[in-house]
């Protein structure tokens, strides 16, 4: 591995993990409140209406954003034929950002108790939003090369 994939994965690296810790955290707050039998009510309209809206939340930063984040990258490299070290990072830290993202979205349906299919699938994008940007040795050696931040 070349000295800049190294340098990338390094903060990559460390963004998603403070990112999980995070999330990890506000998880905590409204899985105590459950253990204690205490509910939070919603602040208007009905757990459905907040379902729909948090599991939809949940679906466009677990997965649509980040579908469109990599196209955008993907064409703006296609248009230049070239891509450097910091724009390569900053995409990878956004598709982080974004992808967690729908972690809070995730945590709020759990913590408002919307109806509990919604609450799955909610939970599901959000845990697919953290496996996209879940990073990977070789997911971002593979893209350097592709993106011809190293040689083959």
């Amino acid at each position: 591995m070349s000295e800049i994939t190294r340098r990338i994965m390094k903060s990559i690296q460390k963004r998603f993990w403070i990112n999980i810790v995070i999330i990890i955290v506000i998880f905590a707050i409204p899985a105590l409140l459950h253990l204690q039998g205490i509910t939070v009510d919603l602040p208007f309209g009905s757990k459905r209406g907040w379902g729909i809206f948090l599991l939809l939340g949940s679906v466009i930063f677990g997965v649509g954003i980040p579908i469109l984040l990599r196209t955008s990258f993907q064409s703006q490299f296609a248009k230049n034929r070239k891509t450097d070290e910091y724009s390569f990072l900053q995409h990878h830290m956004r598709l982080i950002s974004y992808s967690l993202g729908a972690s809070f979205f995730g945590i709020a349906a759990y913590l408002f108790l919307v109806p509990k299919g919604l609450l799955y699938i909610a939970v599901f994008a959000a845990l697919y939003g953290i496996y996209g940007a879940l990073p990977s040795e070789s997911k971002i050696r593979n893209e350097a090369r592709f993106y011809q931040l190293e040689k083959e």
